[in-house]
């Protein structure tokens, strides 16, 4: 009997589970930011961010650029064209400063930060988040 009632509760389960997710789905793809929120909306937590220094935000749509063909000397190697990117960029700081904190006198810590990404359903592009690109991309410096 346990057994019986078990296999009659499992499929309402399941049911009631994937209606729900339906319904969260499209809740979720109209609650996606666009590009220019990210400098505007405290939401997406830059905005308003005391680690941010005021006057340094700002997102903006960067257009596609065609591809190059190699043109040597300055560029021997063909360019492949890029596609459209939301770029926000803004300076972050955590307020240490002077001596205390390893900087010279009247020096603040001050890090400028330049974020690339793909543009999401909200501003055109066909990513349904941003940086749902499938890779991560970093930039390293040689010791020295």
């Amino acid at each position: 009997m346990k057994e019986e009632a078990m296999q009659r509760q499992t499929p309402l389960a399941l049911a009631l589970v994937l209606l729900g997710s339906m319904a969260v789905v499209p809740a979720a793809r109209a609650a996606l930011p666009t590009c220019t929120q990210f400098a505007t909306n405290a939401a997406y937590g830059l905005f308003g961010n005391p680690s941010t220094v005021p006057g340094t935000l700002n997102a903006a749509i960067i257009p596609a650029a065609a591809a190059l063909p190699p043109a040597p000397p300055g560029r021997p190697t063909a360019t492949p064209a890029t596609p459209a990117y939301c770029q926000v960029n803004f300076t972050y700081t955590t307020g240490l400063s002077g001596p205390a904190d390893g900087y010279d006198v009247g020096q603040v810590q001050m890090i400028k930060i330049r974020i690339s990404l793909p543009l999401s359903l909200a501003d055109g592009g066909n990513s349904r988040r941003h940086g749902a690109n499938g890779s991560l991309h970093r930039s390293s410096r040689a010791p020295g």
